[in-house]
C-alpha cells in the first residue's frame, strides 16, 4: 500500500512531468550582459539579463531583456538596418556577423521603468532568412543557438559598436532529484495550506 504522503508526492510530480511535455518544443535560453564579454571590452557598468523562449519547431523566438545603465536615449542604430540590438553568431571571446535583426521580425516593445533601466521585449521573432539589407541560414541559426554560438549585441551612442554583450547559453534542465525535490515541496506547501 502507497503512503498517503506518496501519493501527493506522486500526483505532484506527475503533474509537473505533464507540464514539461506540453512544453516540450520550447527550449529555454539566457544570456547576462556587461562589457567585459565585448571584444575587445568596454569600461561601461551596464549590464543585462534576457530570457529566451525558442520553439524549435517554428523556429521562432520570444526574447526578454532587461538592461540597466542603458536608457532608451542611449540606444544607437547599427548594421545593416540601422537597429540597435541583435544576435551575431560567434563563440566567447570573438566578433561575429548580425545574424538576426531582432527588431526587424516583430514589434519592439520599449519601457523605461526607471531612468537607465529597460525592459525590451520581442515576440515571436523569426531566426534567421531575409531581413531586410541580408539574410541569414535558419538552419545555421538554430545550430549556432543550441550550441551557445550566439551572442546578444547592444549598441549605444557611448559605444557604437557594441556597449554590453551576452553569450546565449540554454538553461540547465533539472535532475531527477531537483523535479522529485520540487515536486515535493509543492505537496508540502498543499498539505501546511489544509
Amino acid at each position: 500500500m502507497i503512503p498517503p504522503k506518496a501519493h501527493a508526492l506522486i500526483a505532484a510530480a506527475a503533474l509537473a512531468a505533464s507540464g514539461v511535455a506540453a512544453e516540450a518544443h520550447i527550449i529555454n535560453f539566457f544570456a547576462k550582459l556587461d562589457g567585459l564579454q565585448v571584444v575587445d571590452p568596454t569600461n561601461s557598468t551596464a549590464t543585462g539579463a534576457a530570457s529566451i523562449k525558442y520553439d524549435h519547431h517554428s523556429f521562432t523566438i520570444n526574447v526578454k531583456l532587461y538592461l540597466d545603465g542603458i536608457g532608451i536615449d542611449d540606444l544607437k542604430g547599427a548594421g545593416p538596418n540601422d537597429t540597435p540590438i541583435h544576435m551575431h553568431m560567434a563563440p566567447v571571446g570573438e566578433n561575429g556577423p548580425i545574424v538576426v535583426d531582432l527588431s526587424w521580425w516583430s514589434t519592439t516593445h520599449f519601457i523605461e521603468y526607471e531612468p537607465k533601466k529597460l525592459f525590451i521585449q520581442w515576440d515571436s521573432v523569426i531566426l534567421g532568412g531575409e531581413q531586410g539589407e541580408f539574410e541569414t541560414d535558419i538552419f545555421e541559426n538554430d545550430t549556432a543557438l543550441t550550441n551557445s554560438g550566439l551572442y546578444l549585441d547592444v549598441h549605444t551612442n557611448a559605444y557604437p559598436a557594441g556597449e554590453i554583450r551576452g553569450q546565449i547559453l540554454p538553461v540547465p534542465a533539472p535532475g531527477p532529484l531537483a523535479t522529485f525535490a520540487a515536486a515535493a515541496l509543492v505537496a508540502t506547501r498543499r498539505r501546511r495550506a489544509r
